[in-house]
Order: structure tokens, then sequence, then C-alpha cells
């Protein structure tokens, strides 16, 4: 019975082709292979380790599991493999010498084809990525799979337990699992996997630290804009940006010379905003045309790719998008490390244990609406010493929760392909 369930999850991918193929069309970039969308990859590094992040957070996130992994196991090849070109992007950034490719549909045969081709001996998988045909297609080429900084929502509970055996059947292939905290293991344990494959581990986005050259290329921005007051509005989504702009229009009323730094999350966006910060009649310069912050400027947009980290170090003072629409927030802790006062939608179920760590600091503001972020952030301007104290107590959480690394290491290490 438990095979049908996922010979019916196949059926319903190959009826949603075209409109899938239609997706990714819009995000393809050159460069990537749109071959490998059906499993065809060329590869110089089969029988090494394949590690798999969805997007632009996984790769974020991974990156020092990645840098611990190669540190380790310097003869052991590792691939990585995204969902998205700007996923696909962040790895040719940050892994410069590591091999990378998309992942593809999740189509048995497809599946099969990858898998025969870079013949992995280890399967990473980061967060909450479990497509079945996939880890079926491990399971037949007896390739182990763990699931790196696993995490799940009460929303992506909800969602899977629709599926009831297609989960279960899916998740008996996971090797090893290590979980953020209780509540995510307990969520994949009702869905199906074993208890004694889980390990609770904490969250390796604690583990995170900035870059030099970013907190130096943020500092440099700063200085050029002089000592009025910047807030950035971070990964945002459409439905955000124009109460966003309300917000700073609200804020510009008392503070005319403060400057918002608005950073969309998605590229395909970013002439779309634009279009609304005209719109809004405020001065806008992209950042993408090289434009000038100059006293006018009240608005600076961040259209470009993998400088968030940099925009986020110029900032006085951060609101994470994603979190006033249902897309249950984006990395609270990118702005936390870097002792930034920070505030945030109610819509965190993406990042909800981070969120309770930081609001029992006192180190993150949940707000409403534009009047609420408004009145926030006129606060923290004008009483900059609560702001630093913010700051300074978002930073403190991250350091207290750092060693999930480590945690994590312990988990994959039994797993690891030996000679």
């Amino acid at each position: 019975m438990m095979g049908w369930s996922r010979r019916g999850y196949s059926a319903l991918i190959t009826a949603l082709l075209p409109v899938i193929m239609h997706r990714l069309k819009r995000e393809h970039t050159t460069g990537l292979p749109w071959s490998e969308r059906f499993g065809r990859v060329q590869t110089q590094h089969t029988e090494g380790v394949w590690i798999h992040c969805a997007s632009v957070g996984e790769v974020i996130a991974a990156e020092p599991l990645i840098h611990e992994l190669q540190d380790a196991h310097p003869d052991t090849p590792i691939v990585i493999t995204t969902m998205t070109a700007t996923g696909a992007a962040q790895v040719h950034k940050r892994f410069p010498d590591v091999e990378h490719h998309v992942l593809p549909i999740d189509l048995l045969t497809w599946a099969r084809r990858f898998i025969a081709q870079l013949k992995p001996r280890l399967a990473i998988l980061m967060e909450t990525e479990l497509w079945p045909n996939l880890m079926l297609a491990c399971e037949q080429a007896q390739v182990p799979v763990v699931v790196a900084n696993g995490r799940m929502s009460a929303k992506s509970l909800a969602g899977y337990q629709r599926l009831p055996r297609l989960m279960h059947e899916t998740l008996q292939k996971v090797s090893a699992l290590a979980a953020r905290d209780a509540e995510d293991a307990q969520r994949f344990v009702q869905l199906g996997l074993p208890e004694e494959r889980v390990t609770l581990c904490g969250s390796i986005k604690f583990d995170a630290h900035v870059d030099a050259s970013q907190a130096s290329a943020g500092q440099a921005l700063k200085a050029q804009w002089g000592t009025r007051p910047v807030w950035v509005a971070a990964s945002t989504h459409d439905g955000e940006e124009t109460l966003l702009l309300e917000t700073h229009r609200l804020l510009l009323q008392q503070h005319p010379d403060c400057l918002l730094v608005l950073v969309p999350r998605h590229p395909q966006r970013f002439d779309e905003v634009a279009a609304l910060i005209t719109a809004a009649d405020m001065t806008m310069a992209r950042r993408s045309q090289d434009e000038p912050v100059v006293a006018e400027t009240q608005v600076y947009l961040g259209d470009t790719m993998g400088e968030l980290m940099s925009l986020l170090a110029a900032a006085d003072m951060v609101f994470m998008g994603g979190s006033w629409i249902e897309v249950g927030g984006h990395n609270l802790l990118e702005p936390a490390v870097l002792g930034k006062p920070l505030a945030s939608g109610p819509a965190l179920f993406n990042f909800q244990d981070v969120a309770d760590r930081l609001q029992a600091a006192d180190a993150l503001d949940i707000v409403d609406n534009p009047d609420d972020l408004a009145r926030c952030l006129r606060a923290w301007i004008e009483l900059p010493a609560q702001a630093q104290q913010r700051g300074q107590a978002a930073a403190a959480v991250v350091e207290a929760n750092r060693g999930a690394l480590k945690r994590q290491l312990a988990v994959i290490e039994p797993y690891w392909p030996t000679a």
C-alpha cells in the first residue's frame, strides 16, 4: 500500500510538469545546464559526498558545516546541489572550488539517473529537503542519507500529515537526523522517522560568524552615508514593500534624514520593487547601478545578490521580512550576530525557536503594522542607548547557543565514506 502513495505522488508531479517547468524557467540563468533538471550531470567528482541545500538560506546555514567537513576530510570530494539559481550563485561565491549542480525534478527515472552518474557515498540533506523519489533512489543505490540541521515547522507538519503513508515511507530512508530542537525532533518522529535515528543538536545557524570582508564593506558604506539613521528591511516579499514604504514615510515625518535600505528576497522582483518606490514618490538610489546615496536619497534599493550581510552591517537597526505575510520569516540570526536591534512581523513559524530565544532575552520586537514599526524605529533613533542594549542582547543570544556545529558533525561522521 505504501508504494502506491509514492506512485500517486509521482503521478501528481508528472501532471504538474508544465507548471514546474514554467516556474523553473522563470529563474533559470545562463551557466546552469537545463539538462540537470532531468538528472543529467557531468561530474568530475564521483564516489564522494553530496550535500543538498534548497536555496540561499540553506547554503548560508550550511557554510560552517561544509568548511568543517572540508577541513576534516580534505581528500573526499564534496558536491553541492541547490534547487534555485540564487542558491547556485551563493554556492559559487562561498565555495568557488566545489562542484555544483541543480537538483533534478523529483521523478524516479531522473533521480536514479542523477544518483547513478554522481555515485555519492553519502547524501547530506539540509533542513527539510525530503524528496521521496530521490531518497528511494539513494536507498536503491545503498547511499546513506543524513538530514543536517533538521527542522520541521508546525505548518510543514500539518502539510506533510496530509500524506502520512508517503512521509512514513520516505522517512524510513533517513539513516540519521540532526534536529535543531525537541519540537523539530518530535515532528519528524510523528511523521514516521524512528526515534532512535534522531539526535538533538541545536541549530548550526547559531555557529555562523561574520565574514570580515562583509563587515568591512558595511562599515565603509555607513561611513559614506554619514551620521544619518539607517534601517534595513531585509529579505522582503510581495505585499511587504508597500507597508515598509509607508513605515518609512511615517518615520521621515520626524526624522527626515533617515535612510531605508530595502533588500527584496528574490532578484526577479528588483525592478518591480523599484517601481513601487518610484510610485511612492520617494527618491531612490539603486545599488546594482552604482548610484550614489546623497543627502536627498530616501531609499537605497539593495538589488544585488550576496550582499545582504554587508548591507546589514551598515545598518543601525533591522526589520526582517517574510514575516508580515505567511512566508514564516527569514534568518533572524543574520542581524543578531552583528549586534543589531531587530524587529520582525508575527509570522515566524520557520524560525520560531530562534524568535523565542531572542524574545526571552528582550532582543526582538514583534510589530504588526507600519505604525508599530515606525514607533519602534523612532524609539531606537531617539534612545540610542536602548538600541545598543537590544543589539548587544541579540548578539549574546547567538553566542550563548553556539556549539551545534560540533554535535552535528558527530552525527555525520559515522556515515562518512572511508577509503
